[in-house]
């Protein structure tokens, strides 16, 4: 079975408008939600393309492509493990643009722009594989759907973790969406539930962890996994999870807010969820 990193990408981005309206009350943990999942769905999409990099390209171990196009340019800058200082690699998706659809159109829907980088030590196949992820201000990597485009800065130490399952750690991440900044990093275990083949795609697998951050208002907020997370490499449900669910708390509030990834309770790829703010409930369309 073939090692797995994965990127949670995952998915929320919770637009609360009616819970803002509602619940005034829990408004910090309506933003703390909302950059949690925003974080996550991009930050780990992102994470997604560099597996389909260090999984597939003929410098690790080759099988064709899933997720990154044929128009990207890849330059190794270190193309050997021979030398014993790992393979470097930068991802090139081009420029933003001027005109919608922004960046580059992926084989999972997603649009992309600007730069990753990657460093790994050995090859996949290794037990002692080790990987980051890395995009830096200068970089202006953009994530998102062609109109809506978010900014990702930050860093991600991958690792295995077991036989079928690797380790993520996100740290120092900035995010930046229209008018609004925070920051976020997390700790995920990612497990491989079903294998179909090279590449992520057409793969099952759940992820459990937790995640840090700091909201648009400057507020702290944790996020615990309650659930684990479900997410298949399929289209339509790429972006998002299909089962799971997670508890939303602020450091400085005793209001939680509870999104259930399932309220339908049959995993479809229909891309809703449920949002619980104390007690009251809110079935949304994930976007």
């Amino acid at each position: 079975m073939k090692k797995l990193l994965l990127v949670l990408t995952t998915s929320l981005l919770l637009i609360l408008t009616n819970c803002n309206e509602q619940l005034p009350e829990v408004k910090e943990n309506i933003y703390s939600a909302e950059e949690n999942a925003q974080a996550e769905t991009h930050f780990f999409a992102t994470f997604d393309a560099a597996y389909d990099i260090i999984a597939t390209d003929k410098k690790f171990q080759k099988s064709e492509t899933t997720i990154i196009p044929s128009n990207t340019t890849i330059i190794f800058l270190d193309s050997t493990f021979d030398d014993g200082d790992g393979v470097d690699v930068i991802v090139d998706f081009g420029s933003q643009g001027e005109s919608e659809p922004k960046g580059t159109l992926c084989q999972d829907g997603r649009y992309r722009a600007g730069k990753m980088r990657i460093q790994v030590n050995q090859s996949i196949r290794s037990a002692e594989f080790r990987a980051t992820v890395v995009s830096t201000e200068e970089d202006s990597f953009y994530s998102g759907n062609g109109v809506d485009m978010v900014q990702l800065v930050g860093k991600t130490a991958i690792s295995l973790a077991g036989s079928n399952g690797i380790k993520v750690v996100v740290s120092d991440a900035t995010i930046k969406s229209k008018n609004i900044e925070y920051t976020w990093n997390s700790d995920r275990v990612i497990l491989q539930l079903t294998n179909n083949g090279n590449g992520i795609w057409g793969d099952e697998y759940e992820v459990t962890g937790k995640s840090t951050g700091t909201n648009r208002e400057g507020k702290s907020f944790n996020v615990e996994i309650i659930e684990p997370l479900v997410k298949k490499m399929e289209l339509d449900c790429a972006t998002t999870f299909v089962s799971g669910s997670v508890k939303v708390t602020s450091s400085e509030s005793s209001q939680e807010i509870s999104i259930d990834y399932d309220p339908y309770q049959n995993q479809a790829c229909d891309q809703y969820a449920e949002a619980n703010l104390n007690g009251r409930k809110t079935i949304f369309k994930i976007k």
